[in-house]
Protein backbone atom coordinates (compact mmCIF):
# COMPACT_ATOMS: atom_id res chain seq x y z
CA UNK A 1 0.00 0.00 0.00
CA UNK A 2 1.15 3.72 -0.14
CA UNK A 3 0.98 4.01 3.44
CA UNK A 4 3.37 0.93 3.94
CA UNK A 5 5.14 2.47 0.90
CA UNK A 6 5.76 5.66 2.05
CA UNK A 7 6.54 4.63 5.69
CA UNK A 8 9.45 2.83 3.76
CA UNK A 9 11.16 5.10 1.98
CA UNK A 10 10.44 8.26 5.13
CA UNK A 11 12.77 5.36 7.00
CA UNK A 12 16.17 7.54 8.46
CA UNK A 13 19.58 6.13 7.08
CA UNK A 14 21.90 6.01 9.78
CA UNK A 15 25.26 6.13 7.49
CA UNK A 16 27.47 9.15 6.32
CA UNK A 17 27.74 11.56 3.57
CA UNK A 18 31.00 9.69 2.80
CA UNK A 19 29.45 6.16 2.38
CA UNK A 20 26.32 7.36 0.59
CA UNK A 21 27.15 10.51 -1.71
CA UNK A 22 31.19 10.88 -2.61
CA UNK A 23 32.32 7.73 -1.85
CA UNK A 24 35.83 9.08 -3.07
CA UNK A 25 36.60 10.59 -0.14
CA UNK A 26 36.09 11.56 3.28
CA UNK A 27 35.79 14.61 3.22
CA UNK A 28 32.31 16.87 2.17
CA UNK A 29 34.48 20.36 1.30
CA UNK A 30 36.41 18.04 -1.16
CA UNK A 31 33.96 16.02 -2.40
CA UNK A 32 31.85 19.30 -3.16
CA UNK A 33 35.04 20.85 -4.54
CA UNK A 34 36.17 17.84 -6.79
CA UNK A 35 32.60 17.78 -8.39
CA UNK A 36 32.49 21.65 -8.67
CA UNK A 37 35.76 22.08 -10.27
CA UNK A 38 34.93 19.51 -12.94
CA UNK A 39 31.99 21.00 -13.72
CA UNK A 40 33.51 24.24 -14.34
CA UNK A 41 36.15 23.14 -16.87
CA UNK A 42 33.35 21.70 -18.72
CA UNK A 43 31.52 24.33 -18.09
CA UNK A 44 34.12 26.43 -19.80
CA UNK A 45 33.83 24.47 -22.61
CA UNK A 46 30.00 24.17 -23.28
CA UNK A 47 29.13 28.09 -22.82
CA UNK A 48 32.72 29.17 -24.90
CA UNK A 49 31.28 27.00 -27.64
CA UNK A 50 27.63 27.94 -27.36
CA UNK A 51 28.41 31.46 -26.94
CA UNK A 52 30.62 32.11 -29.80
CA UNK A 53 28.50 30.15 -32.33
CA UNK A 54 25.25 32.07 -31.55
CA UNK A 55 27.56 35.23 -32.06
CA UNK A 56 29.06 33.41 -35.70
CA UNK A 57 25.90 32.88 -36.56
CA UNK A 58 24.76 36.05 -36.85
CA UNK A 59 27.33 36.83 -39.57
CA UNK A 60 28.73 39.70 -38.39
CA UNK A 61 32.16 41.07 -36.13
CA UNK A 62 31.82 41.84 -32.78
CA UNK A 63 32.79 45.03 -31.08
CA UNK A 64 35.05 45.45 -28.21
CA UNK A 65 32.33 45.73 -26.29
CA UNK A 66 30.18 43.11 -27.42
CA UNK A 67 33.52 40.73 -27.25
CA UNK A 68 33.95 41.64 -23.35
CA UNK A 69 29.69 40.59 -23.16
CA UNK A 70 30.14 37.62 -24.41
CA UNK A 71 33.07 36.52 -21.70
CA UNK A 72 30.90 37.99 -18.92
CA UNK A 73 28.41 35.46 -20.20
CA UNK A 74 30.58 32.36 -20.46
CA UNK A 75 31.88 33.24 -17.10
CA UNK A 76 28.58 33.95 -15.56
CA UNK A 77 26.71 30.14 -17.65
CA UNK A 78 29.63 28.60 -16.08
CA UNK A 79 29.57 29.88 -12.63
CA UNK A 80 25.94 29.29 -12.29
CA UNK A 81 26.17 25.37 -13.58
CA UNK A 82 29.47 24.67 -11.55
CA UNK A 83 27.35 26.50 -8.13
CA UNK A 84 24.96 23.94 -9.09
CA UNK A 85 26.91 21.04 -9.65
CA UNK A 86 29.10 21.83 -6.73
CA UNK A 87 26.04 23.04 -4.38
CA UNK A 88 24.39 19.16 -5.05
CA UNK A 89 27.37 17.25 -2.68
CA UNK A 90 27.33 20.38 -0.57
CA UNK A 91 23.21 20.36 -0.27
CA UNK A 92 23.37 16.51 0.89
CA UNK A 93 26.38 17.09 3.48
CA UNK A 94 24.50 20.14 5.00
CA UNK A 95 20.92 18.66 5.10
CA UNK A 96 22.57 15.34 6.51
CA UNK A 97 24.33 17.60 9.45
CA UNK A 98 21.23 19.54 9.94
CA UNK A 99 19.50 16.52 10.91
CA UNK A 100 21.85 13.84 11.87
CA UNK A 101 20.36 11.32 8.93
CA UNK A 102 19.68 10.85 5.40
CA UNK A 103 16.55 9.58 4.20
CA UNK A 104 14.85 8.54 0.25
CA UNK A 105 13.92 12.51 0.55
CA UNK A 106 16.88 13.73 1.29
CA UNK A 107 19.54 11.81 -0.11
CA UNK A 108 18.80 13.88 -3.20
CA UNK A 109 15.89 15.89 -3.52
CA UNK A 110 15.90 18.04 -1.03
CA UNK A 111 19.79 19.19 -1.53
CA UNK A 112 19.24 18.96 -5.09
CA UNK A 113 16.53 21.85 -5.33
CA UNK A 114 18.60 24.35 -1.75
CA UNK A 115 21.09 24.24 -4.58
CA UNK A 116 19.37 25.01 -7.72
CA UNK A 117 17.20 27.40 -6.20
CA UNK A 118 20.31 29.56 -5.22
CA UNK A 119 22.21 28.90 -8.35
CA UNK A 120 19.50 29.68 -10.86
CA UNK A 121 19.89 33.67 -9.13
CA UNK A 122 23.55 33.34 -10.61
CA UNK A 123 22.42 32.74 -13.87
CA UNK A 124 21.23 36.01 -15.80
CA UNK A 125 17.74 36.92 -16.10
CA UNK A 126 17.50 36.42 -19.75
CA UNK A 127 18.54 32.99 -20.23
CA UNK A 128 16.28 31.25 -16.26
CA UNK A 129 13.22 30.58 -19.02
CA UNK A 130 14.85 29.20 -21.27
CA UNK A 131 16.66 27.02 -18.37
CA UNK A 132 13.31 26.27 -16.65
CA UNK A 133 11.74 25.23 -19.84
CA UNK A 134 14.18 22.51 -20.63
CA UNK A 135 14.85 20.99 -17.28
CA UNK A 136 11.27 20.69 -16.95
CA UNK A 137 10.85 19.08 -20.18
CA UNK A 138 13.49 16.69 -19.32
CA UNK A 139 12.28 15.86 -15.67
CA UNK A 140 8.78 15.44 -17.01
CA UNK A 141 9.61 12.89 -19.81
CA UNK A 142 11.89 10.83 -17.21
CA UNK A 143 9.21 11.19 -14.41
CA UNK A 144 6.67 9.57 -16.68
CA UNK A 145 9.28 6.74 -17.75
CA UNK A 146 9.53 6.21 -13.93
CA UNK A 147 5.66 6.35 -12.71
CA UNK A 148 4.79 3.92 -16.57
CA UNK A 149 7.36 1.25 -15.30
CA UNK A 150 5.64 1.25 -12.07
CA UNK A 151 2.07 0.76 -13.29
CA UNK A 152 0.87 4.02 -11.74
CA UNK A 153 0.26 5.69 -15.64
CA UNK A 154 -0.47 3.95 -18.69
CA UNK A 155 0.91 4.86 -21.80
CA UNK A 156 -0.85 6.28 -24.62
CA UNK A 157 -0.18 4.91 -27.93
CA UNK A 158 -0.65 8.34 -30.07
CA UNK A 159 0.00 10.32 -27.03
CA UNK A 160 3.42 11.80 -28.00
CA UNK A 161 1.06 12.90 -31.47
CA UNK A 162 -1.88 14.02 -29.47
CA UNK A 163 0.41 16.46 -27.42
CA UNK A 164 2.54 18.07 -30.02
CA UNK A 165 -0.59 19.06 -32.19
CA UNK A 166 -2.08 20.63 -29.00
CA UNK A 167 1.04 22.76 -28.54
CA UNK A 168 1.50 23.69 -32.35
CA UNK A 169 -2.56 24.85 -31.81
CA UNK A 170 -1.60 26.74 -28.95
CA UNK A 171 2.24 28.58 -30.60
CA UNK A 172 0.41 29.04 -34.02
CA UNK A 173 -2.55 30.91 -32.29
CA UNK A 174 -0.33 33.06 -30.50
CA UNK A 175 2.17 33.68 -33.37
CA UNK A 176 -1.18 35.56 -35.29
CA UNK A 177 -2.04 36.77 -32.13
CA UNK A 178 1.07 38.63 -30.57
CA UNK A 179 2.09 41.50 -32.36
CA UNK A 180 5.91 41.54 -31.75
CA UNK A 181 8.25 38.52 -30.04
CA UNK A 182 11.56 37.60 -30.29
CA UNK A 183 10.74 33.98 -28.91
CA UNK A 184 13.02 31.49 -31.42
CA UNK A 185 9.79 29.57 -31.83
CA UNK A 186 8.01 32.22 -33.85
CA UNK A 187 11.38 32.62 -35.73
CA UNK A 188 11.32 28.94 -37.22
CA UNK A 189 7.22 29.45 -38.12
CA UNK A 190 8.29 32.51 -40.02
CA UNK A 191 10.86 30.30 -41.71
CA UNK A 192 8.08 27.46 -42.77
CA UNK A 193 4.80 29.39 -43.29
CA UNK A 194 6.20 32.76 -43.90
CA UNK A 195 6.20 35.83 -41.89
CA UNK A 196 3.20 36.89 -43.87
CA UNK A 197 1.21 34.59 -41.15
CA UNK A 198 2.10 36.63 -38.13
CA UNK A 199 0.41 39.46 -36.39
CA UNK A 200 -2.20 41.23 -38.31
CA UNK A 201 -3.80 44.28 -37.46
CA UNK A 202 -7.45 44.55 -37.30
CA UNK A 203 -7.30 46.43 -40.76
CA UNK A 204 -5.69 43.56 -42.34
CA UNK A 205 -8.15 40.53 -40.87
CA UNK A 206 -11.21 42.63 -41.51
CA UNK A 207 -13.88 40.60 -43.84
CA UNK A 208 -13.87 41.53 -47.97
CA UNK A 209 -16.27 43.94 -48.86
CA UNK A 210 -18.24 41.41 -50.74
CA UNK A 211 -18.99 38.03 -50.00
CA UNK A 212 -18.64 37.20 -53.72
CA UNK A 213 -15.56 39.66 -54.50
CA UNK A 214 -13.38 37.49 -56.85
CA UNK A 215 -9.92 36.49 -55.90
CA UNK A 216 -6.95 38.15 -56.66
CA UNK A 217 -6.10 37.12 -60.83
CA UNK A 218 -4.87 38.54 -63.90
CA UNK A 219 -7.53 39.98 -66.12
CA UNK A 220 -8.61 37.63 -68.55
CA UNK A 221 -10.74 34.79 -68.30
CA UNK A 222 -9.74 32.25 -65.29
CA UNK A 223 -7.71 29.00 -66.83
CA UNK A 224 -5.85 26.26 -64.33
CA UNK A 225 -2.76 27.97 -64.80
CA UNK A 226 -4.05 31.84 -63.77
CA UNK A 227 -5.54 29.61 -60.81
CA UNK A 228 -1.94 27.75 -60.08
CA UNK A 229 0.04 30.34 -60.18
CA UNK A 230 -2.10 33.25 -59.05
CA UNK A 231 -5.30 32.54 -57.34
CA UNK A 232 -5.56 33.90 -53.71
CA UNK A 233 -7.43 35.00 -51.49
CA UNK A 234 -7.35 38.80 -50.85
CA UNK A 235 -6.45 38.46 -47.43
CA UNK A 236 -3.75 36.25 -48.09
CA UNK A 237 -0.12 38.11 -47.26
CA UNK A 238 2.06 35.92 -49.27
CA UNK A 239 3.67 37.22 -52.67
CA UNK A 240 2.39 34.26 -54.88
CA UNK A 241 -0.72 32.18 -55.37
CA UNK A 242 -1.97 29.98 -52.44
CA UNK A 243 -0.55 27.06 -54.26
CA UNK A 244 2.34 28.26 -54.63
CA UNK A 245 2.97 29.43 -50.87
CA UNK A 246 1.91 25.66 -49.99
CA UNK A 247 4.51 24.19 -52.48
CA UNK A 248 7.29 26.31 -50.73
CA UNK A 249 6.07 26.06 -47.17
CA UNK A 250 6.86 22.09 -47.98
CA UNK A 251 9.81 22.24 -50.04
CA UNK A 252 11.96 24.76 -48.18
CA UNK A 253 11.54 22.91 -44.48
CA UNK A 254 11.88 19.32 -46.61
CA UNK A 255 15.13 19.97 -48.42
CA UNK A 256 16.57 21.81 -45.16
CA UNK A 257 15.68 18.33 -43.16
CA UNK A 258 16.84 15.87 -45.72
CA UNK A 259 20.27 18.30 -45.70
CA UNK A 260 20.43 18.03 -41.91
CA UNK A 261 19.73 13.93 -41.99
CA UNK A 262 22.52 13.51 -44.29
CA UNK A 263 24.95 15.92 -42.37
CA UNK A 264 23.94 13.61 -39.06
CA UNK A 265 24.06 10.40 -40.52
CA UNK A 266 27.44 11.08 -42.00
CA UNK A 267 28.59 12.32 -38.84
CA UNK A 268 27.46 9.24 -37.18
CA UNK A 269 28.70 6.81 -39.81
CA UNK A 270 32.60 8.92 -39.51
CA UNK A 271 32.15 7.42 -35.80
CA UNK A 272 30.99 3.97 -36.40
CA UNK A 273 32.55 3.14 -39.60
CA UNK A 274 31.85 -0.68 -39.38
CA UNK A 275 28.71 -0.43 -39.95
CA UNK A 276 26.76 -2.53 -42.43
CA UNK A 277 26.83 -1.12 -45.97
CA UNK A 278 22.89 -1.54 -46.05
CA UNK A 279 22.02 -0.27 -42.57
CA UNK A 280 24.64 2.65 -43.66
CA UNK A 281 22.23 3.49 -46.86
CA UNK A 282 18.61 2.84 -44.52
CA UNK A 283 20.38 5.38 -42.59
CA UNK A 284 21.13 8.41 -44.82
CA UNK A 285 18.05 7.79 -46.95
CA UNK A 286 15.36 7.91 -44.22
CA UNK A 287 12.92 10.80 -44.83
CA UNK A 288 10.99 10.84 -41.58
CA UNK A 289 12.67 14.36 -40.51
CA UNK A 290 12.45 15.88 -43.59
CA UNK A 291 8.64 14.51 -44.59
CA UNK A 292 7.39 15.57 -40.50
CA UNK A 293 9.34 19.10 -41.78
CA UNK A 294 8.06 19.27 -45.03
CA UNK A 295 4.43 18.45 -44.38
CA UNK A 296 3.91 20.75 -41.02
CA UNK A 297 4.33 23.47 -43.46
CA UNK A 298 2.64 22.06 -46.15
CA UNK A 299 -0.78 21.15 -44.14
CA UNK A 300 -0.13 24.36 -42.09
CA UNK A 301 0.06 26.98 -45.01
CA UNK A 302 -2.77 25.03 -46.45
CA UNK A 303 -5.10 25.30 -43.60
CA UNK A 304 -4.13 28.65 -43.21
CA UNK A 305 -5.24 29.46 -46.80
CA UNK A 306 -7.98 27.34 -46.49
CA UNK A 307 -9.71 29.19 -43.25
CA UNK A 308 -9.54 32.25 -45.24
CA UNK A 309 -10.98 30.89 -48.42
CA UNK A 310 -13.89 29.72 -46.73
CA UNK A 311 -14.84 32.83 -43.39
CA UNK A 312 -13.54 35.62 -46.04
CA UNK A 313 -11.10 37.13 -43.48
CA UNK A 314 -7.77 36.03 -41.28
CA UNK A 315 -8.50 35.43 -37.62
CA UNK A 316 -5.89 34.00 -35.19
CA UNK A 317 -8.23 31.12 -34.54
CA UNK A 318 -7.10 29.75 -38.09
CA UNK A 319 -3.88 29.68 -36.40
CA UNK A 320 -5.26 27.23 -33.41
CA UNK A 321 -7.00 24.94 -36.58
CA UNK A 322 -3.98 25.21 -38.90
CA UNK A 323 -1.41 23.92 -35.94
CA UNK A 324 -3.58 21.23 -34.28
CA UNK A 325 -3.98 19.79 -38.64
CA UNK A 326 0.24 20.43 -38.64
CA UNK A 327 1.24 18.86 -35.79
CA UNK A 328 -0.41 15.78 -36.85
CA UNK A 329 2.87 15.68 -39.00
CA UNK A 330 5.16 14.54 -36.18
CA UNK A 331 3.35 10.63 -37.45
CA UNK A 332 6.54 10.84 -39.43
CA UNK A 333 8.84 11.47 -37.29
CA UNK A 334 7.78 10.33 -33.48
CA UNK A 335 10.03 11.71 -31.28
CA UNK A 336 8.53 11.99 -27.07
CA UNK A 337 11.58 14.35 -26.37
CA UNK A 338 10.06 17.11 -29.46
CA UNK A 339 6.39 16.78 -28.40
CA UNK A 340 7.32 17.14 -24.71
CA UNK A 341 9.27 20.65 -25.21
CA UNK A 342 6.50 21.99 -27.76
CA UNK A 343 4.19 21.63 -25.09
CA UNK A 344 6.06 22.85 -22.20
CA UNK A 345 7.63 26.49 -24.40
CA UNK A 346 3.75 26.26 -25.80
CA UNK A 347 2.80 26.53 -21.76
CA UNK A 348 5.82 28.97 -21.33
CA UNK A 349 4.68 31.72 -24.33
CA UNK A 350 1.43 30.99 -22.95
CA UNK A 351 1.18 31.81 -19.55
CA UNK A 352 3.27 34.71 -20.36
CA UNK A 353 0.93 36.09 -22.85
CA UNK A 354 -1.70 35.64 -20.27
CA UNK A 355 0.18 37.58 -17.89
CA UNK A 356 1.04 40.50 -19.78
CA UNK A 357 -2.95 40.68 -20.70
CA UNK A 358 -3.15 40.69 -16.74
CA UNK A 359 -5.50 37.67 -17.17
CA UNK A 360 -2.80 35.60 -14.57
CA UNK A 361 -1.35 37.08 -11.84
CA UNK A 362 2.52 37.98 -11.29
CA UNK A 363 3.64 34.62 -9.13
CA UNK A 364 6.81 35.69 -7.67
CA UNK A 365 10.03 33.96 -8.04
CA UNK A 366 8.29 31.04 -10.22
CA UNK A 367 10.56 30.73 -13.08
CA UNK A 368 13.48 30.03 -10.44
CA UNK A 369 10.41 27.77 -8.26
CA UNK A 370 10.22 25.83 -11.77
CA UNK A 371 14.06 25.69 -12.34
CA UNK A 372 14.60 24.52 -8.89
CA UNK A 373 11.78 21.62 -8.54
CA UNK A 374 12.49 20.37 -12.05
CA UNK A 375 16.19 19.54 -11.66
CA UNK A 376 15.86 18.49 -8.30
CA UNK A 377 13.42 15.81 -9.69
CA UNK A 378 16.62 15.08 -12.09
CA UNK A 379 18.88 14.92 -9.24
CA UNK A 380 16.56 12.45 -7.80
CA UNK A 381 15.85 10.13 -10.67
CA UNK A 382 19.59 10.62 -11.37
CA UNK A 383 20.98 8.87 -7.83
CA UNK A 384 17.86 6.31 -7.38
CA UNK A 385 16.54 5.70 -11.13
CA UNK A 386 19.05 6.57 -13.45
CA UNK A 387 17.89 3.96 -15.67
CA UNK A 388 14.61 6.10 -16.18
CA UNK A 389 16.78 9.30 -17.75
CA UNK A 390 17.40 9.69 -20.82
CA UNK A 391 20.83 8.26 -22.04
CA UNK A 392 22.35 11.85 -23.28
CA UNK A 393 21.26 13.78 -20.22
CA UNK A 394 22.95 10.52 -18.54
CA UNK A 395 26.00 11.19 -20.47
CA UNK A 396 25.98 14.89 -19.86
CA UNK A 397 25.85 14.17 -16.02
CA UNK A 398 29.04 12.47 -16.25
CA UNK A 399 30.65 15.05 -18.15
CA UNK A 400 30.04 17.67 -15.90
CA UNK A 401 31.14 15.39 -12.32
CA UNK A 402 33.75 13.67 -14.21
CA UNK A 403 32.01 10.29 -13.70
CA UNK A 404 31.35 11.60 -10.18
CA UNK A 405 27.51 10.93 -10.25
CA UNK A 406 28.40 6.91 -11.40
CA UNK A 407 29.85 6.51 -7.70
CA UNK A 408 27.26 7.31 -5.69
CA UNK A 409 26.74 4.23 -3.64
CA UNK A 410 23.45 2.79 -5.21
CA UNK A 411 24.38 -0.50 -4.13
CA UNK A 412 23.58 0.32 -0.67
CA UNK A 413 20.55 2.60 -1.37
CA UNK A 414 19.11 -0.48 -3.44
CA UNK A 415 19.50 -2.59 0.13
CA UNK A 416 17.74 -0.27 1.83
CA UNK A 417 15.18 1.32 -0.42
CA UNK A 418 14.96 -1.54 -3.33
CA UNK A 419 14.59 1.45 -6.04
CA UNK A 420 16.57 -0.41 -8.97
CA UNK A 421 19.07 2.34 -7.87
CA UNK A 422 22.41 0.15 -9.62
CA UNK A 423 20.20 -0.91 -12.51
CA UNK A 424 21.98 0.82 -14.63
CA UNK A 425 25.72 1.14 -13.10
CA UNK A 426 26.28 -0.67 -9.78
CA UNK A 427 29.33 0.89 -9.16
CA UNK A 428 30.76 -0.65 -5.54
CA UNK A 429 32.96 1.62 -3.98
CA UNK A 430 36.31 0.75 -1.73
CA UNK A 431 36.23 2.09 1.37
CA UNK A 432 38.79 1.69 4.80
CA UNK A 433 37.98 0.60 7.87
CA UNK A 434 38.43 3.28 9.43
CA UNK A 435 36.48 6.00 7.92
CA UNK A 436 32.97 4.15 7.76
CA UNK A 437 31.00 3.09 10.29
CA UNK A 438 30.30 -0.17 12.31
CA UNK A 439 26.66 -0.71 10.52
CA UNK A 440 28.35 -0.63 7.07
CA UNK A 441 31.21 -2.44 7.44
CA UNK A 442 29.52 -5.79 8.63
CA UNK A 443 27.08 -5.37 5.06
CA UNK A 444 30.55 -5.10 3.09
CA UNK A 445 30.10 -8.66 2.73
CA UNK A 446 26.73 -8.84 1.88
CA UNK A 447 27.10 -5.78 -0.58
CA UNK A 448 30.24 -6.85 -2.60
CA UNK A 449 32.07 -3.60 -1.75
CA UNK A 450 35.62 -4.27 -1.45
CA UNK A 451 37.87 -2.57 1.45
Amino acid sequence: TFITMGTRLSRPLQYSCHEIAHTWTPSCSAGALDVGASCLVQSLKIYSSVYLLSEAAKGKLPSLERITKIVRGIVQSSTFLSYNAFGFVWGHCFVRFLLGFSNFWTVAFLPGWLCSFLSILVERKGRRGQLATYVTNVASESLFNSLHKKGFVPKMKYGDIFLFSISTSILLYLYKKIPTTNEATFTIFRKIIGTGEGFNSEEDISPISSPSAPATTPEGEPSLVNILLHLKHPTCKHQHSCVIATAKSFMKPFIFGLCGRILLSLYRLIRKTRMDKTKQFSTITNLGLPLFLGSFGLISKASLCAARWGHGKDSPWHGAVAGFLGGLSISFYRNTSIALYSFWKSVEILVSFLHSKGSLPTIPLFTELLYATSTATLFHIATLEPHHLKKSYWTFLNQITGNKISEVNRVLIDYEYNTQASKLLAFKPAFKPDQISDRLLGLLPTLKCGI
